[in-house]
């Protein structure tokens, strides 16, 4: 058996693999970063959970084949990416309309239109 670098399939020159039936490319975006870009959009005043946007997440990744990262690893890398494309940080100081405490983004909504149907407020 031969034995290849593992940079060979990395990076932005990596090389397509077969990899448990499913054909592997290195270099395409993360299903979390095509999100953050394609459905969030600046709105003011607008509040979104992170509950909300995993759960947009997941209708996205559905409607276009993609693989959803795990919930438990969602915020961590949706929270990175938003900040750099957005200059919003992560916030655990929100309230609700309802006056409940929230965590989450202000001043960013999903653009639903183009995340896919609605599935829920916040």
């Amino acid at each position: 058996m031969l034995s290849v670098c593992p940079a060979f399939f990395s990076g932005s020159n990596g090389k397509k693999r077969l990899c448990g039936g499913e054909v592997v490319d290195p270099t395409e975006e993360p299903s979390y970063k095509l999100f953050v870009k394609d459905c969030l959009i600046l709105e003011e005043n607008e509040l979104l959970t992170v509950e909300s946007a995993y759960a947009h997440f997941t209708e996205y990744c559905v409607s276009r084949g993609l693989v959803a990262v795990e919930r438990k690893h969602f915020r961590s890398l949706t929270a990175e990416v938003i900040k750099e494309g957005f200059g919003l940080s992560y916030r655990k100081d929100l309230k609700n309309e309802q006056g409940k405490w929230i965590r989450g983004w202000k001043g960013l909504k999903v653009n639903e239109v183009v995340a896919g149907k609605s599935v829920g407020p916040g």
